[in-house]
């Protein structure tokens, strides 16, 4: 019989997730279509606010609670990348 405890054969054999990478990012800027109240829509607003958490996630520090705790240059410096 084998001396592997079932905790230790999960940890072994969990794949982990890897980093988060934008693979069908197109070089360029996309026309975004937005509706009367300027709300994006369509298949662009999809990508949109995909990128839009991609940016945050790389950008920003885990260890901010809400995004009010952001710093100044921070939120700007993610703003800048997604513009």
């Amino acid at each position: 019989m084998d001396s592997t405890s079932a905790s230790e054969y999960d940890q072994e054999n969990k794949s982990q997730r890897g980093p988060t990478m934008n693979s069908k990012a197109t070089k360029g800027k996309t026309i975004i279509t937005y509706n009367k109240r300027g709300v994006p829509i369509g298949d662009e607003a999809t990508k949109l606010s995909t990128f839009e958490g991609l940016v945050a996630r790389t950008m920003v520090p885990i260890s901010y609670v809400t995004w009010k705790d952001v710093g100044e240059d921070t939120e700007e410096d993610s703003w800048r990348y997604v513009l």
